[in-house]
């Protein structure tokens, strides 16, 4: 969870940079289960708000991998792009 970690302090801070709030948000979500565990690449649609009249949208693509053991449970993230 490495990557997820460094991801939020660089998110925190761009927020103290800038004084602008960020959303994070989800598309293009895409599942594959088998059984107990399951892997999910997803975009993470990183926006700021604005700074100057300006707004910004980064877009990630991730993995995810979940097992699920009493409710589903991210095991990994990584970043793919």
């Amino acid at each position: 969870m490495d990557a997820v970690e460094d991801l939020l302090r660089q998110i925190k801070e761009r927020e103290a940079q800038t004084k602008a709030g960020f959303t994070v948000t989800l598309s293009d979500l895409s599942v594959v289960q088998d059984n107990s565990s399951a892997t999910i690449e997803t975009n993470l649609n990183i926006a700021a708000g604005e700074v100057g009249g300006a707004s910004s949208l980064a877009i990630q693509r991730w993995e995810f991998k979940l097992v699920e053991s009493d409710g589903w449970r991210v095991c990994t993230a990584k970043k793919l792009s």
